[in-house]
């Protein structure tokens, strides 16, 4: 969702695995239409034979309702109503300290959100900040990663045998939710190198991931097979914690890597780059020492030519983690990286240094009923869950669909209801085909307006939806 300049303020702490608070933002200048698309009670997911691939597995199109966010469904929905007590069995919580959480939550989340001055670098050192971060932020996050990693599947080229890094692990929230979201991932031999700078995090997020395991079992490993720490292993996937910095554990791994996960880690590591050199730099240094861990086309597997390894970051739907995402965008596309998703095309965001950014929403309607009566609790009432990301391959060449990525709700237009979008000539102001209705996250097809008109207020190119859902996919 595209949306103007706003005061909300995101971040993260030094585990890398932040939240989502405050994702506010003011409105266009234009009328945005009632509460958009997103506010609405989503569809059903569509099914595997619907889904939309605009990447290196598949061209086959969906129907132009498929957004990016979909309400989980099946057993990730089961198993996210069922969480809670998943907690309770890996990380128990004497009654004394479960009165107090809603109250904890409450500090935490003003720590991360308005008063990261006070917020000291070794605060998930802490008994209480842990208990809080495990039972609301974490569950959170995975939340919002259910909501996007189903309709990336198609993308993701990761295959059993591969090796994943996860950036700033936290809890091993990235893991744990690709456990939840990707059951078809759950029999593949996975080296997975979960990196963060708290190890006591870590080993509590893996006892939640064991538990987890244990709640939604996947195929199980070699008899006898242990990880690296002398864990007994639960599955297929083996688990490294690897504790100290980040650029420490990148260069530990010792081979290249299938798939980068960045989930809220962006603002950590920049910030540290940063108090070594200007914000420009800081970019790029960090850029530089991940992207070259990752696997060039066709490295280590000839048969795979074409495909290389994949970066997904991700980061709170503020304007903030917007624009960190385009930055580090920009330095994958100047390494030979191309995008895959959300953007339709490999040429400079169209939304980099407006006074609107990157991001999508969707409803909470369908978070776990425990986790939202928990939010009342502590005063943190969350009507919607948003966020920025983008993915990123190291593939051979670029891949453009020529479509258009619907950014936000409908907005009124001198009495007409239109978009923003984003596509290939830059930002898009479209309107659907015979009034018709467009959807945040989905793709379009689009033609420009024969005599280049523009937005007065935006500057965004006129544009009109094609007409079938589908067509010329």
């Amino acid at each position: 969702m595209a949306r103007r300049q706003g005061t909300g303020k995101g971040g993260k702490g030094s585990h890398g695995s932040g939240h989502s608070e405050n994702q506010g933002g003011s409105r266009p200048k234009h009328k945005e239409r009632g509460k958009g698309g997103p506010q609405r009670k989503p569809k059903p997911r569509p099914g595997p034979q619907q889904q939309r691939t605009d990447g290196p597995r598949s061209r086959t199109a969906v129907s132009r309702r498929h957004g990016l966010l979909q309400p989980p469904s099946g057993q990730a929905a089961a198993l996210l109503d069922s969480y809670g007590k998943i907690l309770d069995k890996a990380v128990p919580l004497p009654a004394k300290h479960r009165r107090d959480t809603p109250l904890a939550v409450r500090e935490l989340s003003r720590l991360l959100t308005r008063d990261r001055a006070e917020l000291s670098s070794d605060y998930m050192r802490s008994p209480r900040m842990i208990s809080a971060y495990l039972r609301y932020f974490l569950p959170w996050n995975l939340y919002r990663l259910s909501l996007l990693l189903p309709g990336l599947a198609p993308l993701l080229t990761l295959d059993t045998g591969g090796t994943v890094a996860d950036l700033g692990s936290g809890p091993l929230t990235s893991v744990q939710a690709l456990w939840l979201a990707m059951d078809q991932w759950r029999g593949f031999g996975l080296d997975i190198h979960c990196m963060d700078r708290s190890q006591r995090i870590m080993t509590q997020g893996r006892a939640v991931l064991n538990e987890l395991m244990r709640a939604a079992p996947g195929p199980l490993p070699p008899a006898g097979a242990i990880d690296r720490d002398g864990e007994k292993r639960s599955s297929p996937w083996r688990v490294f914690l690897d504790h100290g910095p980040l650029h420490k554990g990148l260069a530990g791994v010792g081979k290249p890597l299938d798939l980068v996960l960045a989930v809220n880690v962006l603002n950590e590591a920049l910030r540290m780059e940063t108090g070594r050199r200007g914000a420009g730099e800081a970019v790029s240094g960090f850029a530089a020492k991940l992207l070259a861990r990752i696997k060039l086309p066709g490295e280590q597997r000839p048969g795979e030519q074409g495909l290389g390894g994949q970066l997904l970051l991700v980061e709170p739907g503020t304007r903030s983690g917007g624009e960190m995402v385009v930055r580090m965008r920009e330095a994958a596309l100047e390494q030979g990286f191309s995008p895959l998703s959300p953007c339709t095309h490999a040429e400079p965001c169209p939304l980099a240094g407006r006074d609107m950014w990157c991001h999508f929403r969707t409803g909470t309607e369908h978070a776990p009923v425990w986790l939202r009566s928990l939010s009342k609790a502590a005063g943190l009432g969350k009507e919607s869950a948003s966020l920025s990301f983008v993915l990123l391959g190291r593939s051979a060449a670029p891949r453009e669909s020529g479509r258009a990525r619907v950014l936000s709700n409908a907005i009124r237009v001198g009495g007409a209801r239109a978009w923003y979008g984003c596509s290939r000539h830059g930002l898009l102001l479209v309107s659907a085909h015979k009034g018709g209705e467009l959807r945040q996250g989905e793709q379009v097809d689009y033609e420009l307006d024969p005599a280049g008109a523009r937005d007065e207020k935006s500057g965004a190119l006129i544009a009109l939806a094609g007409g079938e859902a589908g067509k010329n996919a």
